[in-house]
């Protein structure tokens, strides 16, 4: 119990703090590896090294999170489904260079959404966002959109306030969102069947002679106002809407 209370600080506080929590992660990462020492349980050892590496992770401690999965994985034997995926999402957050970060997690919530871990789902989600926006891409206000929304809907709160504090980082005002199921205006549709041709956000903003910070609410606002979750979604419900309103002019 006491590996776990103090496993569970140190993750919380790198979650919530970051690299401002570095001294403390570490005393209490040192505080459960000094109670495992203690219980001499090769189990225990396996489960701290497994969840020492995301708030190592967290902290800037890249390289030692690594360490810590390697020698999890020479201890690990019991193939839980869950553990595997915390390994992944370990591993993903300990990647330095954002691009192989992107690709780390998105194998982590591809193990996480055909398992019933709905949370630890929802908060590799965060991480993708978070990284999609490191890297620049057009992806990542609809991914934090979706894990607010998501978040919410589950009474995550943690989660909704880091996913908005990552939207508001990107300029998105999320305390003027609309609710989901709102209608869209008519500047939100023709950008959103400007996304189901295929455009880009910056062909958006070229030929409808706006910034490309304006296309990038008005592709958000419409991902929540039609429930989609990413822009293939999105193309999927305006194709949807089309029929249908092909089917009643008929």
């Amino acid at each position: 119990m006491r590996i776990k209370y103090h496993a569970d600080v140190a993750l919380w506080r790198s979650r919530l703090e970051g690299a401002e929590a570095a001294t403390a992660v570490r005393d209490q990462l040192e505080k459960a590896s000094a109670c495992a020492d203690t219980a001499g349980c090769p189990r225990c050892d396996a489960d701290l090294l497994l969840s020492s590496a995301e708030p190592l992770a967290r902290v800037g401690e890249r390289e030692e999170a690594r360490r810590a999965l390697v020698r999890w994985t020479g201890l690990n034997t019991d193939g839980e489904a869950e553990n595997a995926i915390l390994g992944l999402y370990g591993g993903a957050l300990a990647e330095a260079d954002v691009t192989a970060r992107v690709v780390g997690l998105e194998s982590a919530l591809a193990a996480a959404a055909r398992s019933p871990y709905g949370l630890h789902a929802i908060w590799i989600r965060l991480d993708l966002g978070r990284a999609l926006a490191e890297a620049g891409s057009e992806d990542a206000v609809g991914v934090l959109e979706g894990v607010a929304s998501d978040a919410r809907e589950r009474g995550a709160a943690t989660v909704q306030e880091l996913a908005e504090q990552a939207l508001r980082a990107l300029g998105v005002r999320t305390w003027r969102r609309g609710p989901t199921g709102a209608p869209l205006t008519a500047r939100e549709e023709e950008v959103a069947r400007l996304v189901a041709s295929g455009a880009t956000n910056r062909e958006i903003a070229q030929s409808l002679f706006l910034s490309p910070k304006t296309v990038e609410r008005h592709v958000s606002n419409a991902l929540r106002k039609l429930g989609a979750r990413n822009r293939a979604e999105l193309a999927a419900h305006v194709r949807d809407l089309e029929a249908e309103h092909a089917g009643n002019a008929r």
